[in-house]
């Protein structure tokens, strides 16, 4: 703003006018006196203070901004997420491991899914199911080795071998079953120390592929009152076989090779042919047998479930694992069936699939033997493994 008179001018102080044509000294022309002076005049030269700008009316200032925030660290993210997940499976397994109570209806009939049979049931001929063996004539000629299970019942005319023949019509049924036999031998070779090895699987078997018989005429003199006429018929048997017509050999032997704890065998020596314990004893036989019968279609009957029975007369189940069985019998049955797959038979198997802990009471006379109902439901399950494949047509008597 312009001033209005002079009057004005006599009120502002006395301003010093800085003369520009005066050169500026450089700081290196300047003595220490000057240097001093020069200090001293920049001391009483006030500093210039920039004026403070008046804060407007309160109901006028703006309002302040708020702080953006910072979002959390990606470790600690993570971190989050996995303990939840932690925690989300420690809850759902106290949840599992609590379980929950199972609700059964027993009035339900599940007898039809009780048990499921591991039967492995194969034709003669692997690559070609209908192939049916060359046979000199048209008659079914079947093979029968085992022990009591094939003999019991014979007296009247309701044994296994009667009830195959009424159902199919055959009449070249040949029983060789022996009474008190086993699967497996005591030893390797015979001694009179254990007399049934001369009539047990393995050396019936070698008999029939060797026709030397001299084991078999020893244990027969060796046994003296305790070869029985149905240990002498069964041999007999065994010579009226016809090897180029026989059709089928079935091998059906009860639990006493369990209730007597022979060895089982291994099933990973799967080249074992050794006939003191079950599984090689079982190899060595099927071996010799399919040698010497190329043509007969062989099916293993596995035993039907029975109870073991302690010298107190005490009933135990033969499914028990604990130190009193020592093996239980479910591991003869695993043995036979091993032994099926690996030499290419068939395997039927009875102790899941025909007479199982469940039922066995109404089919057993007592711990092993069965009733005439038993000995009917296990020639049925025979022939139909036998007729699987249609190969046979069956004329009931």
């Amino acid at each position: 703003m312009k001033p209005q008179n002079d009057e004005e001018f006599e009120d502002l102080e006395d301003i010093e006018f800085l003369d520009l044509d005066k050169k500026t000294p450089h700081p290196s022309d300047i003595d220490e006196e000057d240097e001093d002076i020069v200090e001293e005049d920049y001391e009483e030269v006030p500093k210039r203070q920039k004026p403070r700008r008046q804060a407007p009316p309160s109901e006028h200032r703006p309002t302040a901004k708020k702080k953006k925030k910072r979002m959390p660290e990606l470790h600690i993210i993570l971190l989050i997420v996995i303990l939840a997940i932690l925690a989300i499976a420690v809850i759902r397994l106290m949840i599992w491991n609590k379980g929950t109570r199972l609700q059964i209806d027993t009035t339900e009939d599940t007898s039809e899914f009780d048990t499921e049979a591991n039967d492995h049931i194969i034709p003669l001929n692997a690559d070609d199911p209908n192939y049916v063996a060359p046979n000199a004539d048209d008659e079914l000629h079947i093979l029968l080795l085992g022990n009591d299970v094939l003999v019991d019942g014979e007296d009247e005319g309701e044994g296994f071998a009667d009830l195959i023949r009424q159902k199919t019509g055959a009449t070249a049924i040949y029983n060789a079953a022996i009474p008190g036999s086993y699967v497996t031998c005591a030893q390797e070779e015979y001694s009179s120390s254990f007399r049934m090895d001369g009539l047990n699987l393995p050396t019936i078997a070698k008999y029939l592929n060797t026709g030397d018989d001299s084991v078999i005429r020893q244990a027969s003199e060796d046994l003296g009152e305790l070869f029985t006429d149905q240990m002498r018929s069964a041999l007999e048997e065994l010579k009226k076989i016809d090897k180029e017509k026989l059709d089928a050999i079935c091998i059906f032997y009860d639990s006493r090779d369990f209730l007597g704890q022979r060895p089982p065998g291994d099933t990973s020596a799967t080249e074992d042919v050794s006939i003191t314990n079950y599984f090689g004893a079982l190899n060595a036989s099927l071996q010799m047998l399919q040698s010497t019968y190329p043509d007969a279609r062989i099916i293993i009957m596995s035993p039907h479930f029975a109870h073991f029975v302690d010298e107190n007369g005490k009933s135990y189940s033969s499914a028990d694992e604990s130190a009193k069985l020592g093996a239980p019998q479910f591991i003869y049955v695993n043995r036979q069936y091993f032994s099926a797959l690996g030499n290419r038979v068939s395997f039927v198997d009875n102790f899941y699939g025909t007479i199982y802990e469940d039922i066995a009471d109404k089919y057993l006379e007592d711990n092993i033997h069965l009733n005439t109902e038993g000995r009917k439901l296990l020639a049925d399950r025979y022939l139909a493994a036998l007729n699987r494949f249609g190969t046979y047509e069956f004329k009931p008597e």
